[in-house]
C-alpha cells in the first residue's frame, strides 16, 4: 500500500492543514461554544479590520476562511449565533474602513455586504430563537455608528445612500426582532 495513495491519509493531511490555516480563528469558535450571549454593545470606538475590502486576494481569502469555519466549525446554535454576531461587527468595521479612507469603489458591496450579515443572522435568531435582547442592543449600537459614518458624505451622493440603506435596513430588523 502507498501511504500517499491512502483516503485515510489524504483526510488527516487535509485536516492538519485546514487546523494550521484556521487555528487563530478556530479559538475564537470554539469559546463560542460555551460562552453566554450578553448584553453589552459593541463599542462606539471600532477599530479597523486588519484585512480590509482593498486588500484583494487577502480580503477574498478571509471571506473564505469565514464562510469555512461557519460551515464546518460552528456546531451548536449558539456557537452559529456568536460567530455570526462576531461577523458583523467585522463588516462594520470593513464598512467603517471604506468610508474612513474614503474608498469610493468598495462602499457600495460593503455596504450591501454589512446589511445582508444583518439580515442573515436576524433570520438564524427568530428562528433558532437565540437571545434577541441582545442582539437589538447590538444592533442599535450599530446604528449610532452608521449615523456618524453617513455624516462623512453629502446628502445627495451615492455612498451617502448606501449608508442610509443600512440605517434603514438595521431599523427593519430591529423591529423584526419585537
Amino acid at each position: 500500500m502507498i501511504w500517499h495513495n491512502s483516503p485515510m491519509i489524504k483526510k488527516i493531511l487535509i485536516t492538519f492543514l485546514l487546523v494550521t490555516i484556521f487555528s487563530h480563528s478556530l479559538t475564537h469558535v470554539l469559546a463560542y461554544e460555551n460562552q453566554e450571549s450578553t448584553t453589552s454593545s459593541i463599542p462606539i470606538q471600532l477599530p479597523y479590520e486588519k484585512i480590509n475590502p482593498k486588500d484583494g486576494f487577502k480580503f477574498s481569502f478571509k471571506r473564505l476562511q469565514e464562510k469555512i469555519i461557519f460551515a464546518f466549525f460552528t456546531f451548536s446554535a449558539q456557537s452559529k449565533y456568536m460567530y455570526q454576531r462576531d461577523l458583523l461587527s467585522k463588516r462594520l468595521a470593513e464598512l467603517k474602513y471604506v468610508v474612513d479612507n474614503k474608498d469610493i469603489s468598495n462602499i457600495q458591496t460593503t455596504s450591501q455586504r454589512y446589511y445582508t450579515t444583518a439580515g442573515d443572522l436576524t433570520q438564524f435568531t427568530i428562528k433558532n430563537n437565540q437571545d434577541k435582547n441582545a442582539f437589538k442592543e447590538q444592533l442599535s449600537s450599530h446604528l449610532l455608528i452608521l449615523e456618524n459614518l453617513k455624516k462623512e458624505f453629502n446628502d445627495t451622493t451615492a455612498e451617502w445612500r448606501f449608508i442610509e440603506h443600512d440605517i434603514d435596513y438595521i431599523k427593519t430588523y430591529i423591529s423584526q426582532l419585537n
